[in-house]
């Protein structure tokens, strides 16, 4: 088994994908946060993604859809994060 990439994914240098694991269209994975100039943040590169299948057999699509809340809570942390910073 392998991993599988899109054609119109981006995966940054360094990723690490675990077998099985799908990336999937305009997905943007592994990129380094961009602070802003007035960020408290430490400005340190962040070690390489490690991407892993968690999902038992059986179920398949159970990472993808664990996933979502997650993906909701980034965003709103990067918005918040956002207006403080402007």
């Amino acid at each position: 088994m392998s991993s599988e990439v899109a054609e119109t994914a981006i995966v940054y240098p360094g990723t690490v994908l675990g077998d099985g694991c799908k990336i999937l269209d305009y997905a943007v994975v592994g990129k380094q946060p961009t602070l802003g100039p007035r960020s408290t943040a430490m400005q340190e590169e962040l070690a390489p993604l490690e991407l892993r299948l968690v999902a038992g057999e059986g179920a398949p699509h159970k990472a993808a859809r664990d996933a979502i809340p997650v993906v909701r809570a980034l965003d709103q942390l990067q918005a918040s994060l956002e207006t403080v910073v402007a």
